[in-house]
């Protein structure tokens, strides 16, 4: 008997620096070959309402295709879809060229600029907890960053936790976990670094060797997530005491809202129309 494809669906409630309040509903599918993921967001801050005159609305589109070995990202802005080699996610210089930093300016970031080492803890909930009818685990992950500013005399501070609520029974998670580790063996990506902690993991580019034992009880589907993004900047060491400003720029909540396990998963809920522009990048 074949596996059934999977669609999840994810609501999400997000307050951001400068963007306000946003909402935004998730759709993510899988096949035995194919992954997509669909994110429509509605920007919901009065300034932002009262400069467009309505509520602005976005939506990002991508399709991991493993048997023809690409990424498709839909930009349906400019009504465009791109398509790149799977392989290119392993490529730090395909990523470089994508995000161009001339040579004199890397050199000056890098002469003026000291980053500490990134300190990351786990703290992992002994009972479990009952969330939309599951039985999850709880882990929080907190993620620590320090950068030096030699030529003001001055420290940016950033401090990001992660806490996931996280269940293996919810229907559909082999086929999620199958897909990320396939997906994990043609690109020579850690499979941590593809899966539900990507985000975070994002911020960590130390090898992940140190942190295995940990990152190996991170298991199961993300019930709920909560995303916190804090920041600190101290203005220069000299003052007594020294002049401190703390913000919060991401305060994002998601949850598992439905679950839909499927003969045949509709491609045309995440697929561009025809008439979008196919753009190949090498």
């Amino acid at each position: 008997m074949s596996q059934a494809d999977v669609l999840f669906t994810h609501e999400e409630k997000s307050n951001e620096f400068m963007l306000g309040e946003t909402s935004a509903r998730t759709l993510v599918g899988y096949t035995g070959d194919v992954k997509y993921a669909d994110k429509k967001t509605r920007y919901e801050s009065g300034l932002l309402k009262r400069f467009f005159g309505k509520v602005k609305t976005g939506r990002n589109t991508s399709e991991f295709d493993l048997k023809a070995n690409t990424v498709s990202e839909v930009d349906w802005a400019n009504r465009y879809v791109y398509v790149y080699p799977i392989a290119n996610i392993s490529d730090p210089e395909w990523h470089r060229k994508r995000s161009p930093m001339i040579k004199e300016r890397r050199e000056l970031v890098e002469q003026r600029y000291e980053v500490s080492p990134p300190q990351i803890s786990f703290e992992f909930s002994k009972e479990p907890e009952t969330v939309n009818g599951y039985s999850t685990k709880r882990v929080d992950i907190k993620l620590n960053l320090e950068t030096t500013d030699k030529k003001k005399n001055a420290k940016s501070l950033t401090r990001i936790t992660q806490s996931l609520w996280l269940s293996t029974e919810v229907k559909g998670y082999d086929l999620y976990t199958n897909f990320n580790k396939a997906l994990s063996r043609k690109t020579g990506v850690n499979g941590y670094r593809l899966g539900l902690l990507g985000d975070l993991l994002s911020y960590y580019p130390q090898d992940l060797a140190s942190i295995e034992d940990d990152l190996a009880r991170v298991d199961g589907y993300t019930v709920k997530a909560k995303f916190l993004l804090e920041g600190s900047y101290i203005q220069t060491f000299e003052d007594k005491p020294p002049k401190k400003t703390d913000k919060v720029f991401k305060d994002e909540t998601s949850v598992l809202t439905r679950v839909q396990e499927i003969p045949s998963l509709d491609s045309s809920l995440f697929l561009a129309p025809e008439s979008f522009a196919r753009k190949k990048i090498k």
